[in-house]
């Protein structure tokens, strides 16, 4: 077997080419009490690109302890990565309000300076399906919230020995039973249901335990509050809304003109949760029937990749590494 590769090990501070104040402060919608959020770019050492000896780097995090920021920092390959994936939050962080901008360096700016060749319509499914994505979480969390599950399911719940359903012997068990011409559906068919039955039950049940565990105690008082995470909601409406004016207008305007409107929504409780759903169908239709969009069919690879190679060559000239 061959040497495990070491850990990339680099002055993380040094290699960063910009960093920026990312989350409710970039879209206008922050509270007193809302996190600092940090997200940026870094380029890792040449040397790890080609040592055969030490594990490429993808990105730098540092969870907050009390009154600190919680930081991810993507290195430049996979930020350009996700861009031309049209990640919703790594546009974010390539139209940052100025103002919330902590470090930009040359290097930086000539990335930011070819943003919009990342731009494309897959833009247009990728909006909605973090919106989509939201709303499951949502209505996840308020059926936990409004029927949380009594107790741990146990196998005797639904007909089962303690002895777990052993599947790969189950499939040859079932072939058997084929070769000599029966049904394997008839003699496994109900233990097989039963057992994919309880799994999922289990499942739901230890994701609840680490949801109830875990929770934020001011997004618990918001859910308690309104009967679902109006946070969650509030995110979801500015995603579909972002999404909607890329789509039709080219722009992505991550300090929101709405503000005031999604604040109000996540601290008020203004959107039943009935109006979620139906906004988010609403705009969907509206996203997907839409034609005429200035948008390309695809981001501007060539011209990307030649500008991230060109980024990365100076960069490396002018540190040394």
């Amino acid at each position: 077997m061959g040497k495990k590769k070491k850990p990339a090990n680099f002055d993380i501070e040094k290699h960063t080419i910009f960093l920026g104040v990312y989350g409710s402060h970039a879209y206008g919608t922050s509270t007193p009490e809302s996190d600092v959020d940090l997200r940026g770019i870094l380029i890792q050492p040449k040397r790890l690109l080609m040592s055969p000896f030490e594990e490429e780097f993808e990105q730098h995090e540092e969870k907050p302890e009390k009154d600190d920021a919680d930081v991810v920092i993507y290195e430049l390959k996979k930020f350009v990565g996700l861009a031309v994936r049209a990640n919703p939050s790594i546009f974010d962080l390539l139209y940052l309000p100025e103002d919330c901008i902590r470090t930009l360096t040359p290097f930086a700016e000539m990335l930011l300076d070819i943003r919009d060749a990342f731009l494309s319509i897959r833009a247009q499914e990728t909006y909605i399906g973090y919106a989509v994505s939201q709303l499951q979480r949502i209505k996840r969390h308020r059926g936990w919230l409004l029927d949380p599950p009594k107790k741990k399911p146990e196998r005797s719940d639904f007909g089962l020995t303690d002895k777990q359903v052993d599947f790969d012997a189950l499939k040859k068990a079932q072939q058997k039973v084929r070769d000599l011409g029966g049904d394997p559906m008839k003699v496994f068919g109900p233990e097989m249901d039963a057992e994919r039955r309880y799994q999922t039950a289990l499942k739901h049940w230890q994701s609840y335990q680490q949801w109830a565990r875990s929770r934020n105690p001011a997004r618990k008082e918001l859910e308690a509050r309104w009967g679902y995470d109006t946070k969650h909601a509030m995110h979801l409406i500015r995603l579909l809304r972002m999404g909607w004016e890329l789509v039709t207008t080219g722009q992505v305007n991550v300090r929101r003109p709405d503000a005031e409107e999604l604040l109000a929504i996540r601290t008020q409780g203004i959107w039943a949760y009935e109006r979620l759903e139906e906004y988010l169908e609403e705009m969907t239709a509206k996203v997907d029937s839409f034609t005429g969009s200035p948008l390309p069919a695809v981001p501007d690879i060539k011209r990307i990749e030649e500008r991230t190679i060109e980024i990365m060559e100076r960069f490396w000239a002018h540190n040394g590494s």
